[in-house]
């Protein structure tokens, strides 16, 4: 038989975070997105956050779970232009780009194009490049690879 908690120990208990509950139900839609079992996932957090379990992270942690699985919290969004998406390089672009950089770098993972993007155009993620830096990447690429 289940122990009942009694009144004063209930009372006692902190208040649910709020913040905490939707970081907590982020990770669980990437981790679905991302398609992980229960077995890789367990894996991941006790390799990246030495946890077993995602509940067990405080709020910080669970920010730097979900942005480690490609979500974009709201606090982390680039500003938007006032074109929106249209700024945005485009599909083909993006597609073009990843191509150019499997044949220009050493580590072909978007992870090395995006520290590269980071380090000489200030852009944190392939998908957020302007289109107007997409064709000075994709100029940049090509000259680099004896497309041009």
């Amino acid at each position: 038989m289940a122990q009942v908690k009694n009144r004063r120990q209930v009372e006692t208990l902190p208040p649910k975070d709020p913040r905490r509950t939707a970081l907590l139900k982020k990770v669980h839609v990437l981790k679905r997105q991302q398609g992980m079992d229960d077995a890789a996932w367990r894996t991941m957090l006790a390799e990246n956050f030495q946890v077993s379990s995602s509940g067990d992270l405080p709020v910080e942690k669970l920010v730097a779970l979900a942005n480690h699985l490609g979500g974009v919290l709201p606090a982390q969004q680039p500003a938007r232009r006032a074109s929106g998406a249209q700024s945005r390089a485009t599909q083909r672009q993006i597609n073009y780009i990843r191509k150019l950089w499997s044949e220009f770098a050493r580590s072909k993972d978007v992870g090395s194009l995006e520290v590269w993007l980071n380090r000489f155009h200030k852009v944190a993620r392939l998908e957020w490049l302007p289109r107007e830096t997409a064709s000075k990447v994709i100029a940049i690429l090509e000259r680099e690879t004896g497309h041009a």
